[in-house]
């Protein structure tokens, strides 16, 4: 081979070897561009999260108005130790200062929700129903506080009148009283003298009655 082949055959292999190199650059500059662009793609489009949805209101019930905050005797059963809640300024005031009290009374009676049991309670040291738990709390007033009775004891000439409260959300009428009246239980209801109470004659239709004027 003479020299010009030589050179000839070199300038040919040279200008292969560009050409491959050449082409792997162009290769790798397709790919590179092709990863930038799908990294890129990637990283500019935004992250989608679902989105919560807000939860339906919940439906409104018709309530009546709270009534006025006052001051409520606490009391306690003695037969089920069920809460009894009595808001004083309705009792008249009985427990309070001479001065604030539109009733003169000892103790008062109500009847319990929990066992039926008609009780005497007081907030005065050894009078009939007085329990050491017994106090006063204010709370919002709920329905109506009503004097259905003075309960009278076995003794005629007895000066201790046992006034019967009730506390009701709908309005309460004798027939609606006598109804009531047929589950409770007088067990051991006595006045402040100790006097045996029994159940008034006009909860069996045996007398007429109506119900005492409210304590203004």
């Amino acid at each position: 081979m003479g020299l010009k082949g030589a050179f000839g055959h070199f300038g040919a292999g040279k200008e292969e070897g560009q050409s491959l190199e050449n082409a792997a650059l162009e290769l790798l500059r397709k790919e590179d561009g092709a990863l930038w662009l799908t990294a890129s793609r990637a990283a500019d489009v935004p992250s989608i999260k679902p989105v919560a949805q807000p939860e339906p209101d919940a439906p409104r019930v018709a309530s009546r108005p709270a009534g006025r905050v006052t001051p409520h005797c606490r009391f306690y059963c003695r037969w089920c130790n069920s809460i009894l809640l009595l808001p004083h300024d309705r009792l008249g005031m009985p427990f309070g200062s001479p001065a604030l009290r539109r009733l003169e009374v000892r103790s008062i009676a109500t009847v319990c929700i929990g066992c039926g049991h008609v009780s005497a309670f007081s907030l005065f040291r050894g009078s009939i129903g007085y329990d050491t738990r017994a106090d006063q709390i204010p709370m919002q007033s709920v329905g109506d506080t009503i004097l259905v009775d003075w309960l009278k004891c076995e003794e005629p000439t007895c000066p201790f009148p046992l006034p019967l409260f009730l506390v009701r959300e709908e309005p309460l009428t004798v027939d609606a009283a006598r109804e009531l009246a047929a589950g409770w239980d007088w067990t051991e209801l006595t006045c402040q003298a100790m006097h045996r109470i029994l159940a008034p004659l006009w909860l069996f239709d045996r007398k007429p009655h109506q119900f005492p004027a409210p304590i203004r």
